[in-house]
């Protein structure tokens, strides 16, 4: 398309972007006086009946969402042979700009986690797995709202299915190859076999561990050695590659990428409850939460390790095992009481 043509009331100004599957531009609504973005086939695809039928199919499903999370489908229009997908505007910066741009505290990357976990509910709940969660389909608006984007290999099942009973679904391109970004991808995906919605969480995972640890979870020199880190690796813990990620923060990610559904997350809502109790207390350093760790492993031994931390710190004998092992790491330069010296 070309700048100041016009499609239907809708008046193109420029491209905002392009991938394999699709073209997106920017364009002004003459009838409501707004700006709207419009994706269209790339010329390549204008005569593939295939991309036609999947570009609609994009546009029926998310407009059964309605959620601050996904961006909104206004419509779509069919014109001079060609489809076009009318959609809400957003000014922002795509995710995996922003990774590459900047580093995320814990606090903020479970912020985005949190936000497209209750887009994917919302999805999961009217039968819709994405399939295709990723840096590059997350867009952040400037006071921080996460948007998800494309549902172009998004897929309808009953709601049902969508909680872990698909049929085999396989997902295929013309030539015979996966739809889908491997490095994103749940290893059931990669292999081809039936996905359900613990697929998204998958993805979202590896999309978590790449803001939290700054690197990618799964890595490697072609598609082939990506994937099979994807279905094979476990990844080391974000706190690997960011000593600030506390063990429960590592905890949660590589749950969310386990190797089999059933030791993930089992639903969007579960995750988001468990994003949540952690959200509350991010703010604490990592020597607090080893701190409570610690208290935590040794309650069996309390006494024991009571009478222990009372002779090495006697000011401290009359305080409970949990203070006293705070005031070790204190001691050791960790600095939980900053204003006890």
């Amino acid at each position: 398309m070309n700048s100041h043509m016009t499609i239907s009331h809708y008046r193109i100004l420029h491209k905002l972007g392009a991938g394999g599957m699709g073209e997106v531009y920017l364009a002004e609504d003459t009838k409501l006086e707004r700006k709207v973005a419009i994706k269209c086939l790339p010329s390549k695809s204008l005569a593939d009946e295939k991309a036609k039928k999947r570009l609609i199919r994009e546009a029926q499903l998310a407009a059964k969402l309605d959620h601050p999370n996904i961006c909104s489908i206004h419509e779509h229009l069919e014109e001079d042979n060609q489809i076009f997908i009318v959609m809400q505007y957003i000014e922002g910066e795509l995710l995996s700009d922003k990774i590459q741009r900047k580093s995320f505290t814990v606090k903020e990357s479970l912020e985005v986690a949190l936000q497209v976990a209750a887009a994917l509910e919302e999805a999961h709940s009217h039968g819709i797995i994405h399939r295709d969660i990723k840096p590059q389909n997350i867009l952040m608006t400037p006071r921080g709202q996460v948007k998800v984007l494309d549902f172009g290999l998004a897929k309808f099942q009953p709601a049902r299915a969508a909680m872990g009973k698909a049929k085999t679904q396989f997902l295929l391109t013309e030539a015979g190859g996966m739809l889908g970004t491997v490095r994103y991808m749940s290893p059931e995906q990669a292999r081809g076999l039936p996905v359900d919605a613990r697929s998204d969480l998958f993805s979202l995972g590896a999309l978590l561990y790449e803001c939290l640890a700054g690197e990618p979870a799964f890595s490697g020199g072609t598609l082939l050695e990506i994937g099979a880190q994807v279905i094979h690796v476990d990844p080391q813990p974000p706190s690997s590659f960011n000593p600030s990620v506390p063990p429960e923060v590592d905890h949660l990610t590589l749950k969310m990428l386990a190797k089999e559904p059933e030791a993930r997350y089992q639903s969007a809502a579960e995750l988001m409850e468990a994003l949540r109790d952690i959200s509350h207390a991010a703010t604490r350093t990592r020597a607090e939460w080893l701190a409570t760790d610690l208290c935590i492993a040794d309650k069996r031994h309390l006494n024991a390790r009571h009478t222990l931390a009372a002779e090495q710190f006697p000011p401290f004998a009359s305080r409970s095992t949990c203070t006293c092992f705070a005031h070790h790491l204190d001691a050791a330069g960790y600095g939980l009481f900053p204003g006890r010296r």
